[in-house]
């Protein structure tokens, strides 16, 4: 079936919330959320990725055929054979090989913080990056062929697929308190868009990356992500669909939204470069496990890209913690040291103590990866990234 694709002149939004999403947003409607110029439209939810109803064609700069590509193999077993890649050609991409100009893998939620540096990281492997999100992946070394669209909508999902060897499924709706408030909506985006994701990958016999999230906590957000994985590990059992899940820590760097999600490190950064003091829930005890997003990205991308899938799940971690009443610390002396701290009360969803800690030992044993940023040297790059921005907004702002 043909397709019509668009040669982009200029970063476009698609709408969030239309159904039929993918008609471009004008680039004036775009805001400053707060003073370290993060970029939203005016009244979006806040996504992982993508959720309205409806495909869009897709945007393409280029051109290339859907089909296959040297070094591509199929990967039999009992439920059948799926694409996949032969170890010569996996050896050569998780090195920043170059692959064939038809290679493709699928991102949903490849706007997004952490599909953002998935995208880029499988462009430079030489594999073109395929994008299923409701708004354009704006500011990104790679360009990808994006199909405006919902994981929710069957057909968008598979015009996306078609073609790609691997999916790496990303997109869905985050954050624990703010969907306390809409649990059925929660329900709709992560545990039936990835149903919906599964049965595609398993129609067209294409191998699975989920994501997952760190903690057990007892909100809508961690109980869609956990219920959606175990569906994952069913499919993989039961069908014989390689997946694999990335047990994702407390992911931070450039590019991360401060918005109402209130991400940890975003929201401390922000509140300093405003001089206002820093918001830090509960007693600030509560322990995690921070790792920079590229190395959150490298991992997802290796996960894909073995030649053999791992079927379970792994850890992106560093599997060290630090206490957030530190973290705070620590901004503070990149920042601004005389900001004081705010004792907030605990948000809904999230207990009053916990520790959230991975283990990377099964990552560099299965995936030949350990982490390779500091916390210092992550927590210097991503302040100077939003202290750079908030001057940029500051100036917009005049």
């Amino acid at each position: 079936m043909a397709r019509r694709t668009h040669r982009l002149r200029e970063p476009d939004v698609a709408r969030k919330g239309v159904p039929g999403a993918g008609r471009p947003e004008p680039l004036e409607s775009l805001v400053p959320v707060g003073a370290c110029g993060v970029w939203n439209t005016p009244g979006q939810a806040h996504w992982e990725g993508s959720s309205s109803t409806g495909a869009g064609a897709p945007f393409r700069l280029g051109d290339g055929g859907m089909g296959g590509f040297a070094g591509q193999r199929v990967c039999g077993g009992e439920h059948g054979q799926f694409r996949g890649f032969d170890s010569a050609t996996s050896d050569l991409l998780l090195t920043l090989g170059k692959g064939g100009d038809s290679m493709r893998a699928l991102v949903t939620g490849g706007a997004g913080f952490i599909g953002g540096y998935v995208v880029e990281r499988f462009a430079r492997r030489g594999i073109e990056p395929v994008v299923l999100d409701l708004v354009w992946p704006e500011g990104l070394e790679a360009t990808p062929l994006y199909y405006p669209g919902d994981v929710r909508d069957p057909e968008a999902v598979a015009a996306a697929m078609e073609g790609c060897s691997v999916v790496v499924h990303l997109a869905g709706i985050l954050g624990t308190d703010l969907t306390m408030d809409s649990p059925v909506e929660t329900v709709e985006n992560n545990l039936i868009g990835t149903l919906r994701v599964l049965e595609e990958a398993r129609r067209q016999r294409v191998r699975v990356v989920l994501i997952n999230v760190g903690n057990d906590w007892d909100n809508p957000y961690t109980i869609t992500k956990q219920a959606a994985v175990r569906f994952g590990l069913m499919y993989g059992r039961e069908f014989g669909l390689p997946v694999t899940v990335v047990r994702a820590m407390n992911g931070y760097g450039p590019r991360q939204k401060a918005d109402e999600t209130k991400k940890l490190v975003p929201t401390l950064i922000c509140a300093a470069l405003r001089g206002e003091p820093l918001p830090v829930y509960g007693d600030g005890e509560q322990e995690v496990d921070l790792v920079y997003v590229e190395d959150v990205a490298e991992v997802l991308v290796r996960a894909a890209l073995v030649p053999e899938p791992f079927r379970g799940q792994l850890d992106a971690a560093t599997g060290q913690t630090i206490r957030v009443n530190e973290v705070a610390q620590r901004i503070r002396e990149l920042v601004n040291p005389g900001v004081p701290v705010a004792y907030l009360p605990m948000r809904r969803g999230e207990p009053p103590r916990s520790r959230t800690v991975g283990d990377p030992e099964a990552v560099a044993r299965h995936l030949g990866y350990v982490p390779q940023t500091p916390l210092d040297e992550g927590l210097r790059r991503t302040v100077e990234w939003y202290r750079v921005r908030s001057r940029a907004a500051a100036q917009v702002a005049v």
